[in-house]
């Protein structure tokens, strides 16, 4: 008899098979839940442990509640997503369909885009520079000093791009001139 279709009509021999498939699937909630339901069905002794102990791996309780009772609820099946429609007044969409744009139209900008090229300004009004006018590597490299990016050269063995970031901030920061005469010489004595 396959129990799972007709929980109610469960017996002592569906019982022993649902105590050992517990014993093999401990974790199984809705063997447990079956077991539970033949206990109540059958008004054995153990009834009321095995009742509670199955609600403990019953994920939703109310739904374990009404499945020991035989309480059944009315399943209303929703869409996932609702539909819904707009009724507009017809000189409406007549007004939507006119200023709708075309493809032509859309042609007609992408057109246009491609032959003006407009670039766009800055904040403060310049225009984007061209690439040949743009700064080389090298010289982003020597505008661009600090003490961490002197550690850095440092910490990789590269002591003369240390030893030269070292003396630009002890230029740029004159109050801390001794510090940076302090690390690069203890750079010269790692070197030697």
């Amino acid at each position: 008899m396959k129990f799972s279709n007709f929980p109610e009509a469960v017996d002592v021999a569906s019982l022993n098979q649902l105590k050992k498939l517990v014993g093999e699937y401990p974790y199984c909630a809705t063997l447990r839940m079956l077991l539970a339901k033949n206990h109540k069905n059958l008004d054995t002794v153990e009834k009321d442990r095995v009742i509670k102990e199955c609600a403990v791996y019953v994920h939703d309780r109310k739904k374990y509640f009404d499945f020991l009772h035989d309480i059944l609820h009315d399943i209303i099946v929703e869409p996932a997503i609702p539909f819904y429609s707009i009724e507009m007044p017809g000189d409406v969409q007549d007004a939507m369909a006119d200023n709708a744009p075309s493809n032509n139209d859309k042609d007609d900008l992408i057109d246009k885009f491609i032959r003006e090229q407009p670039r766009i300004p800055l904040l403060n009004g310049e225009e984007i520079v061209d690439e040949d006018d743009l700064p080389t590597t090298s010289e982003l490299e020597q505008e661009f000093v600090s003490e961490i990016l002197a550690e850095i050269y440092w910490k990789q063995g590269n002591h003369e791009k240390a030893i030269s970031i070292y003396e630009k901030l002890s230029l740029k920061y004159p109050e801390k001139s001794s510090f940076f005469a302090t690390q690069i010489e203890k750079i010269k004595k790692e070197i030697i």
